[in-house]
């Protein structure tokens, strides 16, 4: 169970790097830009589905987007991070 819930948060880290870089192309924003958390969550948004994002399905805690050039983070714990 453990390897698959990790899996699937990594899969989410992955999701919401490819939007924050579409979110910068689209906007013309500088790698050091941080875009809101509306602007990439939600039912229009570039990952659909409530406005606050995916969460983390080991502990349901929300991810922390970060700067477009930095990859965004799990609470989690060491095994929840891209490669």
């Amino acid at each position: 169970r453990e390897s698959s819930r990790t899996k699937a948060c990594v899969a989410n880290l992955k999701q919401i790097q490819s939007a924050k870089e579409q979110w910068a192309m689209d906007t013309r924003s500088p790698g050091t830009a941080t875009p809101a958390a509306t602007a990439i969550f939600g039912p229009t948004a570039y990952i659909s589905g409530p406005t606050t994002g995916p969460v983390c399905p080991a502990n349901n805690t929300a991810y922390t987007v970060n700067t477009v050039d930095a990859n965004p983070t799990c609470s989690y714990g060491t095994t929840h991070i891209l490669p």
